[in-house]
Formats: C-alpha cells, structure tokens, sequence
C-alpha cells in the first residue's frame, strides 16, 4: 500500500462532514453505512434519513457524486480516520470513527474557521401549469 504524503493528507470541509457525521451517530450508538451517510448529508427524503433531520451535517453536502462521496470515505479510511464493525445480524459493516479520527476532527475544526449550514435543495416541480 502506497504511503500518504503530509500534503495529500489535507482534509476538505467534505471529510471534515463526513468525520462529524459518523461522530454524532456513533455518539447515540447508531453505525451507518455509506450510504446512510451519504443520504443524510445530501437531505434524502425517506423515513429512515428524516430520523436524522437535527444532526448539525444533515443537508450541508447536497450535491456530491456518489463516486467521489466513496473516494472520500476511503481516503478517511486509508488515514486510519473511519473504520468499519460488522453485524452479523445484516452481514454488513458500518463506519464507526476512530479515536484518531476524533483527534483529527476536533483539530480540523480549530484550524478553519467555518460553519456547517444547510443548503436548501431546488424542488423540481413535475406537474406545473403553463398559461
């Protein structure tokens, strides 16, 4: 495995997201795939993502591909920032945050100066009345 340079290890505000997003759900004990945090982050509408409407991340990366959304989780990953569990009960694994992960999450958080905001997706109407 290739070793990762000090300048390739700069985290986005996207990875810092994404670290805080596995954070608080770890916090209530709850371990989402990628996917599931994908959907949060992107504000998806379904019964299972509106559990997670008060997360200070829900909705703040609404627009991501989900190839590159992956790439991000394995770049956390390869850091030794995200790691998995497996439940043999589903026979997957979710992303827990590692202690290592926090460190880096509450040092990225020092050093930038930003604020999580949701950003509010476009309805699209499908039906309209044109006159």
């Amino acid at each position: 495995m290739r070793k990762i340079t000090k300048k390739e290890a700069e985290l986005s505000v996207s990875h810092y997201k994404i670290l805080v997003t596995v954070y608080e759900l770890n916090s209530m004990n709850k371990y989402p795939s990628m996917k599931g945090v994908r959907n949060i982050l992107s504000a998806k509408e379904d019964q299972e993502t509106n559990l997670y409407m008060t997360l200070t991340t829900y909705g703040t990366l609404i627009s991501i591909p989900s190839r590159r959304f992956s790439s991000y989780v394995m770049f956390l990953e390869k850091l030794n920032y995200l790691g998995y569990k497996y439940d043999k009960k589903t026979d997957t694994s979710y992303l827990y945050i590692t202690p290592e992960g926090i460190d880096m999450m509450t040092r990225f958080k020092k050093e930038h100066k930003f604020t999580l905001k949701r950003k509010i997706k476009n309805l699209k109407l499908e039906i309209v009345e044109i006159s």
